[in-house]
């Protein structure tokens, strides 16, 4: 019965997906992965000991804008997470790409269910967009 359950969530929430090899590599002193995922670029970056639960913070747009505190965020156990979806503007075809990391970095990396959607600018509309969507689930 429980395994009917996963594979059950796993059919209302896991989207098809392509994802490229992880490319782990140097981010200021933590490990970052850069791969692909449905075609779009994506990363994240770990902390070097992660809080309880895995909590993140999702950069909507501008993911090199005040890093500083992406720094911080880390130093206390935070990731950060990115794909570009750039000049889609919040389009549905954006906020697939949104639901393929989510369930990527949720179902197959074990990262908190609700992460911190950090929105600047025009990633806004992404942040937004992808939020309501999300909570119609």
């Amino acid at each position: 019965m429980l395994l009917l359950l996963a594979g059950l969530l796993w059919l209302k929430h896991g989207t098809a997906q392509t994802v490229g090899d992880e490319r782990p590599t140097q981010w200021k002193h933590f490990r970052k992965f850069q791969f692909t995922l449905d075609g779009a670029e994506a990363w994240y970056i770990e902390p070097a000991k992660p809080l309880p639960g895995k909590p993140w913070v999702w950069r909507a747009y501008f993911p090199d804008w005040h890093t500083d505190m992406d720094s911080i965020l880390l130093e206390r156990g935070i990731a950060i997470a990115y794909i570009k979806a750039n000049d889609l503007f919040g389009h549905a075809s954006a906020m697939n790409l949104w639901d393929a990391l989510y369930d990527f970095l949720v179902y197959k990396k074990q990262f908190a269910a609700k992460p911190a959607l950090e929105a600047v600018s025009r990633g806004g509309l992404y942040a937004y967009a992808w939020a309501k969507k999300i909570h119609r689930r």
